[in-house]
């Protein structure tokens, strides 16, 4: 039989519709409005199309609900955010806000429920590989043209200010991203949901690609110049602790791991002071070599200042859910930071400090919770995501063998839990759709005895 029409035959409607959603998620942030304050990408509209269609299937009882276990988690975390409404200055934001979690949520349930089986989440696992190496690929290519054509400034695809000329000296990719930060992220699932495909895989020319596809996307990630990457190097040295055999994994799981302790002291240090320029001067005369390092303070510790002191102000229920950036500007000592910060690398914002206009988000979920929704916020958080580790770790231990599906698969979304929830303290990782993705295929109702093969 034809393998097209044989997969035709298997296919439903709300799998195709999640495989178009996958493939527009590297635009998101290119294509989208703002409501609320908030980005809401036209590729929403998809998900919104594919619980419709899920509904009617369940509505005429063509497929039952399959629970996660964690819909309790849900509702505490949705509870407190919804406390700190009481704050709020402005409720069309904190509306906004809550309705975008609601959604990550729905989201979350649709994929356990349509990825109910190992081809299934085979074809899912191989279509956001494919198009991450592809996205990767093409970035990769922007970067090598933009670098030996020497016209890094002027290039849509990449960024390059006065930042990269002096911590990098190369352009960052970004694509259709908003930032090279956030295309880190996406791609940080990638590697994670690639790794999967990689231990599972038997065959060898196709075990070939995909390992491919993951070193493409590997050095895009390198080339964003992101400190996010300090949590995919951590996720990538956890599994390899795990399912690493032999010569060459063991030296990439000690290679990966000093790369992880660099990239962390560089993460804390660049998230304090400013550190750039590094200059090196040769004094000849006292036959000294002189090392300069800048420690005045970087604008990155104002994301540390401002939610710790809205915080003190509003310890229980923070100050409403959304409204961190109304409320940035009344948590910023202005001269303080005219006097301590330093603004070579950002030369740009001083006019905004003069005029007191300068604005920051969060960028970490902990501080951002905290902020926005006070102490209560904030453990229903830790709750919320110490349920994840608890349910993934239960997973990954109950698998018999080293080589299950079961284990392999929970393992790896663990470790990329893991990396993820390290890098949320610099990042705001709630509201990522790609990170509930992957949370997701950690989640689903495959059982450990199934013996369908995940690859031929």
């Amino acid at each position: 039989m034809n393998p097209f029409i044989d997969l035709y035959k298997k296919l439903d409607l709300e799998e195709v519709i999640l495989w178009l959603f996958i493939a527009l998620l590297p635009f998101s942030e290119f294509a989208y409005f703002t409501f609320g304050g908030k980005r809401i990408g036209y590729c929403d509209f998809i998900i919104a199309g594919l619980f419709i269609t899920w509904l009617i299937r369940y509505a005429s009882k063509r497929t039952k609900f399959q629970r996660s276990f964690l819909e309790l988690p849900f509702l505490i975390l949705l509870g407190a955010f919804l406390i700190s409404f009481i704050n709020s200055c402005s409720f069309l934001r904190s509306i906004s806000e809550t309705a975008g979690l609601v959604y990550l949520m729905v989201f979350f349930l649709l994929i356990i429920n349509i990825a109910s089986s190992l081809e299934k989440l085979r074809r899912l696992l191989t279509i956001y590989l494919a198009v991450a190496a592809v996205v990767s690929f093409v970035g990769l290519y922007y970067f090598c043209m933009a670098t030996l054509n020497n016209k890094m400034p002027n290039n849509p695809f990449l960024l390059f200010g006065d930042i990269e000329a002096m911590a990098h000296h190369f352009p960052r990719i970004r694509l259709f991203f908003e930032s090279p930060n956030m295309l880190l992220t996406y791609l940080h699932v990638a590697l994670v949901l690639g790794t999967i495909l990689l231990l599972l895989q038997k065959n060898h020319k196709i075990k070939f690609l995909i390992f491919l596809s993951i070193f493409i996307i590997l050095t895009a990630a390198f080339f964003t110049g992101s400190r996010r990457f300090t949590g995919l190097i951590l996720s990538l040295f956890i599994i390899l602790c795990w399912f690493g055999k032999g010569k060459v994994p063991s030296l990439l799981k000690y290679l990966s791991f000093l790369g992880f302790i660099f990239f962390f002291i560089t993460t804390i240090a660049t998230s304090i002071w400013v550190i750039f320029p590094i200059r090196v001067a040769k004094d000849e005369g006292a036959k000294t070599v002189n090392l300069r390092l800048n420690y005045a303070y970087s604008l990155h510790h104002l994301q540390q200042v401002a939610p710790i002191g809205m915080f003190k102000k509003h310890p229980v229920i923070g100050v409403g859910i959304g409204t961190y950036n109304k409320h940035f500007k009344e948590y910023v000592d202005w001269q303080w930071v005219r006097s301590s910060f330093g603004f070579e690398a950002y030369p740009t914002y001083i006019e905004k400090i003069e005029n007191k206009t300068l604005n920051f988000d969060a960028h970490s979920v902990y501080l951002g919770a905290i902020a926005e929704t006070g102490l209560l916020g904030g453990m229903a958080l830790c709750y919320f995501f110490s349920s994840f580790l608890v349910l993934l770790v239960a997973k990954f231990k109950k698998a018999k063998y080293h080589s299950d599906f079961q284990k392999i698969l929970s393992g790896c979304i663990l470790a990329g839990l893991i990396g993820f929830l390290l890098n949320g303290v610099i990042t705001d990782i709630l509201y990522m759709r790609h990170f509930w993705f992957m949370l997701a295929l950690g989640f689903l109702p495959i059982l450990h005895d199934e013996k369908m093969e995940l690859a031929k």
